[in-house]
C-alpha cells in the first residue's frame, strides 16, 4: 500500500496523476486478495498451527542457498557479478527466503500449506510478515512481496518465519 498512498498523496496536491506500472500492479494484487477474502479464506492461513514443510535458508555476497527439513531437497544459486554488486546482503537473504518458500510449495502435498521459512537474517523475517519498504529507494522489495504474496495465494498457503541464530544454520552457510 506504500505506493498507492504515495500516489494518492499526491494526486491530493496536484489534483490528478497517472498511476504508474507498478502502482497498478499492487491494485491488481489487492483485488486478488479482496476476491480471495471474498471467497473466504481457510482457518488454516489464519491461526498459528504446525507448519506443513520447513525451508532453512541462507546467503552469502556470492550467492544463496538453502535445505528442506522435510524432503532434504538442497539447492543453491551462485549471483553474477552484476547481481553481487546489485543487491545488499539483506536484499539476497530475502530472495532465499521468498525461493526457498517457492520450492517448499512444490513439494508440499497439503491442501493448505503452512511454510515454516528458517533464516539468520531478521530483517529477513520481519519482511515476510509485513512488507513495508521505500517503493521509490527500494522497488526490488515490493517486487520481491508482490510475487511471494501471489505464489502463497496460488497454494492457498501461509508463510510464518523464524529468526536461527547464524551459527545453528550449517548447511544453508555451506551451500
Amino acid at each position: 500500500m506504500n505506493r498507492t498512498r504515495r500516489i494518492k498523496d499526491h494526486a491530493e496536491w496536484e489534483k490528478s496523476v497517472r498511476l504508474p506500472a507498478e502502482v497498478k500492479k499492487d491494485l491488481v494484487l489487492w483485488i486478488k486478495l479482496l476476491n480471495t477474502a471474498k471467497r473466504g479464506i481457510s482457518i488454516n492461513n489464519v491461526i498459528f498451527r504446525q507448519p506443513t514443510f520447513v525451508p532453512i535458508i541462507d546467503s552469502s555476497e556470492t550467492g544463496i542457498g538453502g535445505y528442506s527439513l522435510n524432503s532434504n531437497t538442497l539447492w543453491r544459486y551462485q549471483f553474477t557479478i552484476e547481481e553481487q554488486r546489485s543487491f545488499t546482503l539483506n536484499t539476497k537473504e530475502y530472495i532465499a527466503a521468498v525461493i526457498g518458500t517457492y520450492f517448499a510449495l512444490k513439494e508440499d502435498k497439503c491442501p493448505n500449506p503452512c511454510i515454516l521459512s528458517l533464516s539468520d537474517s531478521s530483517s529477513t523475517v520481519s519482511w515476510l510478515h509485513k512488507s513495508n519498504h521505500n517503493p521509490t529507494s527500494s522497488p526490488i522489495h515490493s517486487a520481491i512481496a508482490r510475487w511471494h504474496t501471489q505464489n502463497l495465494m496460488a497454494n492457498n498457503a501461509c508463510d510464518y518465519s523464524q529468526q536461527v541464530a547464524g551459527l545453528e544454520n550449517i548447511v544453508a552457510d555451506c551451500l
